[in-house]
């Protein structure tokens, strides 16, 4: 990740799309040929976006996807994961889950815009996000998919 140099500062990042129009950001994970799959410096993009709407008085809300019309996140980089040691192993799933506590307690609603397959379900299942929008949910696991069910429900969305 840098800085771009011109006069907006623009965060410049890999694998994480990031732009801000009036009171919203819109982060969206930019791996669709992996369905979006997470590993270490997409971790690293999310951080530094979450920071900057964070940090940004002027980003009252942030709208996070997926690229692609498969899959709006499918969880941990399994190729990544499977050349680590245990150690690196769980340094890595500390760092994710300190990004999604970051994400969890932003100070500024975080909208899921979910749109094909949501993997995983660590940010969905646990309530780390609490709105949700889109309706083609394809959830590998069934409370998740319970709960944004009861959440467009609820919310007067359909399903």
């Amino acid at each position: 990740m840098r800085l771009a140099t011109s006069p907006t500062t623009a965060l410049v990042l890999t694998n994480v799309l990031y732009e801000k129009k009036g009171a919203v950001a819109y982060v969206t994970v930019n791996r669709p040929k992996v369905l979006n799959a997470l590993n270490t410096p997409t971790w690293t993009d999310l951080r530094a976006a979450f920071e900057d709407a964070r940090d940004d008085t002027a980003i009252r809300g942030v709208v996070l996807t997926g690229a692609g019309n498969k899959a709006f996140i499918a969880g941990a980089d399994i190729t990544e994961l499977a050349h680590l040691t245990a150690f690196e192993a769980e340094q890595s799933s500390r760092f994710g889950q300190d990004v999604l506590d970051l994400i969890e307690n932003l100070g500024k609603p975080v909208i899921a815009a979910v749109n094909g397959f949501a993997l995983g379900g660590d940010m969905l299942e646990k309530r780390r996000i609490r709105y949700f929008a889109g309706g083609n949910f394809e959830g590998g696991n069934i409370e998740a998919r319970q709960e944004i069910d009861a959440m467009f429900i609820k919310g007067g969305g359909k399903k």
